[in-house]
């Protein structure tokens, strides 16, 4: 992992070339020619449209964008609002998921009876523990995780109790989808999916404070890439966080995976 470069300023930019305004607008769109929506990290490093410089491209981009950015009441630590934009191609995606990603389950037969559907859902939450432990480091094989739920014997190491965590947590957001989301059940989901996978146990399933001194750090530099906001104001954080998650919006209509997206991001930050 490392930092994108920081972009360069396009609005003093195109204040300091007003004459090249329209030559840029011209030429650019939201995103690059394959319908990308990228960073000036990339760009910079991506042949620009014919007749204009890289820093040019970026100054007509960010333009572009800025007409159509959707502001959010969550913001930084310096009280920056966070803000979004729907280009077509992110329309179009969004729209197949719509389509093939609703949760209807295909099948040629009809699951009809209740035993069937009960099999189905455990077999699709067992698969959804594994896959999501992968992704976050478990190397646990996929025969051995199922091996263990189906015995129900008690995790080996760390990777199988991750594994066995996210089941429970999946079962803990079953019980829970049709509330609304509180603090409560943030911490409680925390404490559940940290479970006997932390150096110091007491930190499951609470708010950090000052002296955990919490950043990201480059593994490879020992950069530091990231301080969260101070932990004074987690409570309240938190709480807004809630609210956009159960559908407060100062943005209109946001479409579910671009809210998930958001929320995603937001714990994380």
């Amino acid at each position: 992992m490392k930092k994108p470069q920081k972009p360069p300023d396009s609005i003093k930019f195109l204040k300091d070339n007003k004459e090249l305004i329209f030559k840029i607008i011209d030429k650019t769109g939201l995103t690059d020619s394959k319908g990308r929506y990228l960073h000036w990290d990339k760009i910079r490093h991506l042949k620009p449209p014919e007749g204009l410089t890289n820093e040019e491209w970026w100054a007509g981009i960010k333009l572009k964008r800025t007409n159509l950015y959707n502001e959010l009441f969550l913001k930084d630590e310096h009280g920056h609002p966070f803000k979004f934009c729907v280009t077509d191609t992110i329309h179009q995606d969004l729209h197949w998921l719509d389509m093939n990603a609703a949760g209807t389950i295909s099948t040629n037969k009809p699951v009809a009876n209740s035993n069937m559907r009960s099999t189905y859902l455990i077999k699709s939450l067992v698969e959804e523990a594994i896959n999501s432990s992968q992704l976050e480091g478990a190397t646990t094989t996929r025969k051995v995780a199922k091996e263990m739920m189906r015995q129900g014997r008690s995790p080996k190491d760390k990777s199988e109790q991750m594994i066995l965590n996210n089941y429970h947590a999946m079962e803990f957001i079953r019980d829970y989808k049709y509330e609304h989301l509180t603090p409560s059940i943030i911490l409680e989901l925390h404490k559940i999916v940290t479970e006997g996978t932390l150096d110091d146990q007491s930190k499951a399933g609470v708010l950090r404070v000052k002296e955990d001194n919490i950043c990201v750090v480059d593994s490879s530099s020992f950069d530091t890439l990231h301080y969260p906001p101070d932990a004074s104001c987690l409570e309240k954080r938190l709480e807004q966080l809630c609210a956009f998650a159960n559908g407060a919006s100062d943005a209109g209509f946001i479409h579910p995976v671009i809210r998930a997206v958001t929320l995603h991001f937001m714990l994380s930050y």
